[in-house]
């Protein structure tokens, strides 16, 4: 079953993107900022890693971020391995590669890159963010970059796709509140803002698939 979803979802992520008709659905603002970037947007990636459980069904892999550095908007969220485009890196995808071995110990022999999402751009931190799929037949061992990153959180497939997943609360980030946001609820995790966008997006392919 997990190699069938990912041999439909390489082969959707190869067709036109629903992109901010999916995104928007898990948009904690009601606006399209996360459309419009500027010419002097930095820019990032983010991998999105597939792997079987120990039930042998789909997981995706999230990272809950540190707390550590002061200057970080996102620090203490959840989100995918991921970060900063570097002089090193021939495109963004080397960026997303290079970033899921740095943060969590995962070898580009590790995995394969099937494809890539819509990009979406995190107005907070002026990042313009590419996200990346990839997948292993293989169970994962994570080491992890103390610096950047808290823990690993495994959350199988299923979980996301359930129903009752995405819920609204009044949620407080930065001194201010945002009023009836949309979350992933992963208890205990809450899975909010960009990170959720761009899960927002992989589920709408993959239910269009099933």
């Amino acid at each position: 079953m997990q190699q069938k979803i990912i041999t439909s979802l390489s082969e959707r992520l190869k067709a036109p993107l629903p992109g901010w008709k999916a995104q928007k659905i898990m948009s904690p603002v009601s606006s399209d900022r996360y459309l419009k970037h500027p010419h002097d947007a930095k820019q990032a990636a983010v991998m999105i890693l597939f792997s079987p459980d120990s039930d042998d069904m789909l997981q995706i892999t999230y990272i809950k971020r540190t707390s550590l550095h002061q200057d970080d908007p996102h620090g203490g969220q959840i989100s995918f391995p991921g970060g900063g485009r570097e002089d090193i890196d021939t495109d963004l995808q080397d960026t997303a590669v290079r970033e899921c071995h740095e943060e969590i110990g995962i070898k580009p022999s590790d995995y394969k890159v099937i494809g890539a999402l819509s990009p979406i751009y995190v107005y907070v931190s002026n990042y313009y963010v590419q996200s990346y799929v990839g997948y292993t037949s293989q169970p994962l061992s994570y080491t992890l970059q103390a610096s950047e990153v808290a823990q690993v959180i495994n959350v199988p497939l299923s979980n996301l796709l359930h129903d009752n997943v995405i819920k609204n609360m009044d949620y407080k980030v930065r001194g201010s509140t945002i009023k009836n946001m949309p979350y992933y609820d992963l208890q205990p995790h809450v899975l909010w803002g960009a990170t959720a966008m761009i899960t927002s997006e992989l589920l709408y392919l993959i239910k269009e698939i099933a």
